[in-house]
């Protein structure tokens, strides 16, 4: 599969609404601004996962997943930002189910 699945993790400074930072600063905002526009951009499927106990807030309500086209929203009941550690099995299928 890794010959057809990739991960980006891209440095976002300079892309979307903000301009590269000379001085090394890069606000909260500006990141904000450029992740939105990236995730935008984005043509392919995209797999969002999301565990109820985590510190982290579901993107379904919070309006982050409403910025990709094409996306499936997977909530983990009883797992932390780890759900492939709290919720092995169900990641895995999960996983396996989209690709």
């Amino acid at each position: 599969m890794r010959h057809r699945w990739h991960v980006i993790a891209p440095d976002l400074r300079g892309h979307g609404d903000s301009g590269w930072s000379h001085d090394g600063a890069y606000l909260t905002a500006w990141h904000a601004l450029d992740s939105t526009a990236f995730w935008r951009a984005i043509s392919a499927p995209v797999l969002l996962m999301h565990g109820t106990e985590c510190w982290t807030t579901n993107p379904e309500e919070d309006g982050r997943a409403a910025h990709f086209r094409d996306r499936r929203t997977v909530v983990f009941e009883h797992a932390g930002h780890w759900i492939h550690h709290d919720r092995f099995d169900a990641f895995v299928a999960a996983l396996r189910d989209f690709l």
